[in-house]
């Protein structure tokens, strides 16, 4: 599962969009520029790992089950996904 947090509103409501992998993407272009954290595990997280493989990320010996990016890094997610 892949959660895109964002301000959807100028008095600073936010809104969580849920996207798994093979799914349409739940924002459009306009709203990538309110993103301000991404999460994401199991095949979502796979997914980002593969894709995006410069993104800094936790490694542990644990393999990090769940990993979160903040501001530029989940615009970024968020504007990217197919």
């Amino acid at each position: 599962m892949l959660y895109i947090i964002y301000n959807a509103t100028k008095d600073g409501w936010q809104a969580t969009k849920e996207w798994h992998v093979d799914e349409k993407v739940p924002i459009n272009q306009h709203m990538v520029r309110h993103v301000f954290e991404v999460q994401a595990d199991g095949d979502e997280l796979e997914y980002v790992l593969k894709r995006f493989r410069d993104l800094p990320h936790i490694l542990d010996g644990n393999n990090a089950r769940i990993q979160y990016w903040y501001g530029d890094n989940a615009r970024f997610i968020a504007g990217n996904l197919t």
